[in-house]
């Protein structure tokens, strides 16, 4: 199996017989080993989340919406906790051996706005079935705060896969050895014996000894969020910042939401990707990140932090300094990227943390200083 890379993707666009079709100028949301998805011009307001049954399409879905509405190009107001239904300005023509794989946006995840893709009479949430013929649509819950959304909006990214093959642990070992894929906070490689390689992937822990730790979203922000602007947005309107405590450890609430750090930063290499899945839930009962989607050549030279997005369910859950947190999973593309992640593909370039991209001061926020 591989995951398809840059140009691989512009083929399937440009080819003969596209197996994706987007109408407009599409060269910009082609990612090093994915594709930007954008919303279209429509909105249906739910009354409750739902995937089609198997013989049941998302327009049938649709036709118990409370109503509809069109986004308009200023962005339109989406309601904090409520279920909204988006149609992608995208359809897919896959052939048998392809499927495609969702994950949000980073800026979506880190604004706590909970997407997911559905299609027509398939049961699953961010997966299409083998040759799926169709449109997609996709689901949007804000649940901090109140967001705005145009259309043409990217809130969700796609893999097109063939199969599953990952990176066997030993095949992560070497590409440690070669690339240092997991660093300290310093950008050094981590000795061998300080990584924990296991299951096909990396797993990462919480970073709870730094002086700001992380943030927690305020209950009631007093405006909205346009997820269409940059650097736009004061921190504090929006986010209380979590100070390291003596014990390095803190209590997350259920119903909060939160965003920490990993210990490590991370590199991808250009002949690969990689996708953050959630810690073992047995580990705990909470949600480590949502959008998940890394890659090739993210982390530069020195290697990112990653950034946690996390929710608890039920009972309050304490978290300690190094606990492991996601697990780092890395997947093949079929070719190195013609393009990788870099300053003019990516919004998190630099080595640090980052609040989202609307946010201003969203990698100073991390440091004390900055909340004197």
């Amino acid at each position: 199996m591989t995951v398809l890379s840059h140009q691989t993707i512009y083929s399937l666009i440009t080819g003969k017989k596209p197996m994706i079709s987007i109408a407009g100028d599409f060269e910009h949301l082609i990612q090093p080993a994915s594709i930007d998805c954008p919303v279209g011009d429509h909105a249906y307001r739910m009354y409750a989340s739902s995937v089609p049954q198997e013989t049941e399409s998302v327009e049938e879905v649709l036709k118990g919406a409370a109503y509809d509405f069109i986004l308009r190009p200023e962005g339109t107001f989406l309601e904090k906790g409520v279920c909204h239904i988006l149609p992608l300005a995208i359809d897919l023509s896959l052939s048998p051996s392809f499927y495609g794989e969702f994950s949000p946006k980073s800026t979506v995840g880190r604004n706590d706005v909970f997407v997911r893709v559905i299609t027509d009479r398939w049961t699953r949430f961010d997966t299409t079935p083998n040759g799926y013929t169709g449109k997609l649509y996709l689901e949007v819950t804000p649940l901090s705060y109140p967001v705005r959304v145009s259309p043409g909006l990217c809130l969700t990214q796609m893999r097109i896969k063939e199969g599953n093959e990952r990176y066997s642990d030993a095949e992560l070992e070497k590409l440690h050895a070669q690339y240092g894929i997991v660093r300290d906070n310093d950008g050094c490689p981590l000795d061998h014996k300080r990584i924990e390689i296991r299951h096909n992937g990396v797993f990462l822990h919480v970073d709870l000894s730094t002086s700001i730790v992380g943030f927690e979203a305020l209950a009631h922000p007093a405006q909205e969020v346009n997820l269409s602007l940059k650097d736009s947005y004061v921190p504090k309107d929006f986010w209380l910042p979590i100070r390291r405590n003596g014990r390095n450890t803190h209590v997350l609430s259920p119903g909060r939401f939160y965003l920490l750090r990993t210990k490590e930063r991370v590199i991808i290499p250009p002949q690969c990707c990689a996708w953050m899945q959630p810690y073992d839930v047995g580990s705990g009962e909470f949600r480590s990140h949502y959008a998940g989607f890394f890659d090739n050549g993210f982390g530069g030279e020195f290697g990112t932090a990653g950034v946690l997005e996390v929710r608890v369910r039920d009972v309050p859950f304490r978290v300690y300094d190094g606990q492991p947190i996601c697990h780092l999973v890395f997947e093949k593309t079929d070719e190195v990227p013609r393009k990788l992640y870099s300053r003019e593909l990516g919004s998190y370039t630099q080595t640090g943390p980052s609040l989202a991209k609307n946010f201003k001061d969203r990698y100073e926020a991390w440091v004390e200083e900055y909340w004197r």
